[in-house]
């Protein structure tokens, strides 16, 4: 009787395991797209709201989620220190994205438009921001693409290493 409710047990936290990482990567999928969305808001503010990088982040602050939306409030307020843009970009959204499920080519895609020559003008940081989100798409596109067979491939390596686990304890 123990054994078959221990049994139960290991079989329901190995699923358990295998159903976090679904999760977890359906989790980066959605937090791809929503830096994509990020940038996406950013390019047109550059282009159409002409305002300074600071302004800009404060005016799509409002039109995000969190956690990026305090980030990008934060990053609207006053630069200290006179400290670039890209810094103050970098410093406020890698505590963010470290406590997301994405992948340091993830993280890097993204930041790849922070680089300080990115913004020199406004025809430089849209070709540089334009490239990481044709980047970021294809990285969406891709893991889209593979995310049905992952779950089943996370989902059945629970179950059967959970089966494995009760068979070696009995």
């Amino acid at each position: 009787m123990l054994k078959g409710i221990g049994a139960v047990f290991v079989l329901a936290g190995c699923l358990g395991i295998g159903l976090w990482y679904k999760c977890q990567f359906e989790g980066r999928i959605r937090m791809l797209k929503e830096l994509d969305r990020s940038l996406e808001l950013l390019c047109g503010e550059i282009d159409y709201g002409r305002g300074t990088l600071p302004e800009s982040c404060m005016a799509i602050a409002r039109r995000l989620q969190e956690p990026l939306r305090s980030a990008f409030l934060h990053m609207g307020e006053k630069r200290p220190d006179g400290e670039s843009f890209g810094e103050v970009f970098r410093k406020n959204l890698e505590p963010v994205l470290d406590q997301s499920p994405l992948t340091v080519p993830d993280k890097e895609i993204f930041f790849r438009c922070l680089s300080d020559q990115a913004f020199w003008d406004g025809r430089m940081q849209q070709k540089t921001i334009d490239r990481s989100r044709r980047e970021l798409a294809e990285t969406v596109e891709r893991l889209e693409r593979e995310a049905i067979q992952r779950g089943r491939m996370y989902l059945g390596l629970g179950a059967m290493s959970g089966v494995v686990i009760i068979l070696v304890l009995c």
